[in-house]
């Protein structure tokens, strides 16, 4: 069994600053979310959205990349 835990934040990011979207919704990325987490094998692995991430301003490291289950350009 997996358990996934959620931060809830006590304050919003200033207007303008960009936010990270992680998702556990099959498809998430597919419908414009950054981050998707998958289950499976026993294990939990990552899906990203570099198009979405960029249209944020964010970037993400080649070695998590290198991580990741797919990459979507």
């Amino acid at each position: 069994m997996v358990t996934v835990a959620v931060l809830i934040l006590n304050t919003w990011p200033a207007a303008g600053e960009p936010v990270l979207t992680l998702g556990t919704v099959d498809g998430f990325i597919a419908r414009g979310g950054m981050v998707e987490i998958v289950n499976g094998d026993d294990s939990l692995r990552f899906d990203v959205n570099l198009k979405t991430l960029r249209a944020a301003q964010l970037g993400v490291s080649s070695q998590v990349l290198r991580l990741a289950r797919q990459v979507r350009e």
